[in-house]
């Protein structure tokens, strides 16, 4: 027990008063380039020794895990649903990746809102038909004529919670439908 402290302590105390004295070496350069690729140097070097520890330290593990696997299947069809039932996880996975990055997409399409030139304004039965430069119609919900709508006119769509569209305009805010 003793005897494997000491091998443990000296395993980690000299590569830290090397690195004490590395690090000494780069503080004392004078020129700031040369002081900065020395402490880069370091930093590679260090990354590499840790990279080295944790693959030596996994490789045990890999090999129990690849003994683990050929002892439980030795039947070559038990290999075979093993190695389908891993796709099928991963595939599952893939699947609910795609489908959360796919909702923010969706959102954003439907938080959108556009500034558009109205082509044609018609006034029957208390509401609006306005048709806009880029093809769409659409009829205000709100009845009245405090909207002022006139063709020519530069107005604003916006989106609303729960799909609901609105006109914005000097004139105020007003609940839209989407005629097509």
């Amino acid at each position: 027990m003793k005897s494997t402290l000491v091998i443990i302590l000296l395993i980690f105390v000299f590569p830290l008063t090397a690195l004490e004295e590395d690090l000494l070496k780069c503080s004392l350069e004078e020129d700031k380039d040369k002081r900065l690729t020395c402490y880069d140097q370091l930093v590679s070097s260090i990354s590499k020794i840790v990279k080295e520890k944790k693959t030596a330290e996994l490789q045990p593990v890999v090999e129990v895990l690849a003994q683990q696997e050929l002892s439980t299947s030795k039947d070559p069809a038990e290999k075979v649903i093993q190695e389908q039932k891993k796709i099928i996880t991963t595939l599952k996975e893939e699947l609910k990746e795609i489908k959360t990055r796919k909702k923010p997409v969706e959102q954003a399409i439907q938080d959108e809102s556009f500034f558009a030139t109205m082509i044609s304004v018609e006034y029957r039965n208390y509401r609006y038909y306005f048709e806009l430069d880029n093809g769409q119609r659409w009829s205000t919900s709100d009845t009245g004529t405090r909207a002022k709508l006139k063709s020519g006119q530069k107005i604003e769509i916006v989106r609303g919670a729960f799909g609901a569209s609105f006109l914005k305009n000097s004139k105020g805010k007003f609940r839209l439908k989407k005629v097509r």
